[in-house]
């Protein structure tokens, strides 16, 4: 479940520490949020519509959803961090 190049959109992202990057198809709005409260990854809180919007939570408090066909999934998983995610 670590590896990226095996994302597949039946996995459970529920629950998960991840890591993105806006792809070229990235609106400035997306690409903006994750500039703005993507340092330390995101929590996924909810994937609906067949996972293609995400609801993201940002350590610094930020939270929104995402379309999922403006990122990339770059890593998830506690064991990419080395700061443990802060709760606010």
């Amino acid at each position: 479940m670590s590896n990226p190049s095996c994302y597949s959109v039946r996995m459970k992202v529920e629950g998960q520490r991840i890591l993105i990057s806006p792809n070229s198809k990235a609106c400035q709005r997306t690409k903006n949020r994750i500039r703005e409260h993507g340092k330390n990854g995101f929590m996924v809180e909810e994937s609906i519509d067949g996972a293609r919007t995400w609801l993201l939570r940002a350590s610094d408090g930020w939270r929104g959803w995402l379309p999922k066909h403006e990122f990339h999934l770059e890593a998830w998983g506690e064991e990419f961090f080395v700061e443990p995610f802060e709760k606010k």
